[in-house]
């Protein structure tokens, strides 16, 4: 009987400690400055409608955004400073920039949101600079005598349209695995010139 009343002594006085240590605390915790909340005439920052936003009204952070390497347009502080300076003499003229034709610009265009007529290139989705090839850059490379192989513009077309790495100055594409192949489109593209 002994250890019997021990046991639920021990255990009242465990309750009552926890009792007392929680009563304790609370005033403890009540004794201390509330807790402001500011902002509560604000109304809530998530609505279930479309509410007007009125910064000049608003007393939050705003922080500045940082423009990454997809953003296809850069403040224009930012391309100021990548502008060279025309104040500057330089003994060298620019490089001849190649014609291409408006279908070309064109295609490009729609198929490559960040594709620069000016420099005929796009940033691809890892941030490398790429040149634009197209079907339709093969009207003015065929003007060119050092253009390579042939390829006619139908041939061309219809490879570019079944394969997305599919470069029209050399005629190839990249497969899934392996080196890159010749695009052999079938005899009736081919021969309707």
């Amino acid at each position: 009987m002994n250890g019997l009343a021990s046991v639920a002594f021990g255990i009242v006085s465990s309750v009552g400690a926890c009792i007392a240590a929680a009563s304790v605390a609370s005033h403890v915790v009540a004794d201390s400055q509330p807790h402001a909340l500011q902002n509560l005439a604000e109304p809530d920052l998530w609505t279930t409608g479309p509410v007007k936003v009125e910064p000049h009204r608003q007393r939050y952070e705003r922080v500045a955004p940082v423009y990454s390497s997809y953003v296809t347009e850069a403040p224009a502080a930012m391309t100021a400073r990548a502008k060279p300076d025309p104040t500057s003499s330089s003994t060298e003229p620019p490089p001849p920039q190649p014609k291409f034709s408006a279908e070309h610009l064109a295609w490009c265009a729609q198929r490559y949101r960040s594709f620069d007529p000016a420099t005929n290139s796009y940033r691809s989705y890892g941030g490398e600079i790429r040149a634009c090839s197209s079907p339709h850059q093969l009207d003015v490379a065929a003007a060119d005598e050092s253009a390579s192989p042939q390829v006619n513009p139908q041939a061309a077309a219809w490879c570019a349209a079944r394969y997305r790495s599919y470069r029209p100055e050399d005629n190839t594409y990249q497969p899934w695995g392996g080196p890159r192949r010749n695009c052999d489109a079938p005899v009736i593209v081919a021969a309707s010139n």
